[in-house]
């Protein structure tokens, strides 16, 4: 297990620990990445190609004197990633593509929140702390501790499961806006155009 500045340092030192660290990059990424690509029209392959291609964005980024990290390592690969699914999916389909993604047309799923580590992240604690105490608590109970529908409406005291996933969507909804009216979401935004 690498740190993200241990990631950072020994991509920029080279050498064969670099070798170890891209090993070990690749390896946390691939999981979620695949799953990810797979359940959007994808295959293995073009997963292979997105993970490594995601990951040389990334260390052509560190190579670059004034990169500054927003997020996890793993965070920001899978975020690249994503980006450039989308990229090819829009690509293949003759759609113009968009100077800048919105979070509306991306699920905000248990992997982004999961890769952008909710307990050590201040980016995360920030933007949960503006959705209230009662979302905060339905996408914690949902998302990491991984309760079922029904747990969720007795623990918050919702007649039935069926209002809990109504309020768990208008949750994931505000969030959504939370993030993409933060300075911090348009700061990665700019650093992740790669093309």
């Amino acid at each position: 297990m690498f740190s993200n500045e241990e990631i950072i340092d020994a991509i920029n030192s080279g050498g064969s620990i670099e070798n170890t660290v891209l090993k070990f990059i690749y390896t946390e990424v691939k999981r979620p990445l695949l799953k990810f690509i797979k359940n959007n029209s994808g295959n293995k392959d073009d997963a292979e190609d997105i993970i490594q291609d995601a990951i040389i964005v990334f260390y052509e980024k560190v190579k670059q004197d004034n990169f500054k990290l927003h997020t996890t390592v793993i965070g920001y690969i899978y975020t690249v990633g994503k980006y450039m699914w989308h990229n090819k999916l829009r690509k293949s389909k003759g759609q113009v593509l968009l100077e800048d993604y919105n979070l509306s047309t991306i699920d905000v799923d248990q992997y982004d929140l999961e890769l952008f580590h909710y307990n050590e992240t201040s980016f995360v604690n920030e933007i949960l702390k503006k959705i209230g105490n009662a979302c905060q608590a339905i996408l914690k109970q949902s998302l990491y501790q991984k309760l079922q529908m029904v747990e969720i409406a007795k623990l918050n005291g919702y007649k039935n499961e069926q209002i809990a996933r109504n309020k768990k969507s208008k949750c994931l909804k505000e969030l959504r806006k939370v993030i993409e009216n933060s300075k911090r979401y348009k700061t990665i935004l700019k650093e992740l155009r790669y093309e």
